[in-house]
């Protein structure tokens, strides 16, 4: 199972499945694209048998290349998560890529059917928000 939703400034302000978006307007073109992944691997051993989940991760980022400057920190919330989770700036995007030890610890802090926000920030004051639900598998 890999799910994934992937958002281009030309499609940031339409609804895509589950996914609903909230977008401060002094902010609308510093966001070129974001994506959630929420990623299931799966190792196969032998011909015709099916394979065994092997690998559990999250995968976030929100590309800025264009305008590096308008946030200097990202998080995101919701879900399990307590509190929040900061995300770090690398080559013009914002990231945040975890590995989990099994599909339990990844649907504890990502449970699917759950809201989740991404937050970007300037100089501790929020500049734009993401909010989005992740629908089951």
């Amino acid at each position: 199972m890999k799910k994934f939703e992937t958002h281009s400034k030309h499609g940031l302000f339409s609804s895509l499945l589950v996914f609903t978006c909230f977008i401060a307007a002094s902010l609308d073109g510093a966001v070129v694209e974001w994506q959630f992944e929420k990623i299931i691997g799966y190792t196969q051993t032998t011909n015709g048998v099916a394979g065994a989940e092997s690998a559990w991760a999250v995968e976030i980022y929100v590309k800025m290349d264009d305008y590096p400057n308008d946030a200097d920190q990202a998080s995101i919330s919701g879900g399990g998560i307590a509190g929040s989770l900061d995300m770090t700036w690398d080559a013009g995007e914002w990231i945040f890529d975890k590995q989990y030890e099994s599909k339990g610890d990844l649907d504890a802090e990502f449970p699917s059917n759950s809201t989740y926000t991404i937050t970007l920030s300037k100089n501790s004051l929020v500049m734009l928000t993401q909010t989005f639900t992740l629908g089951s598998a």
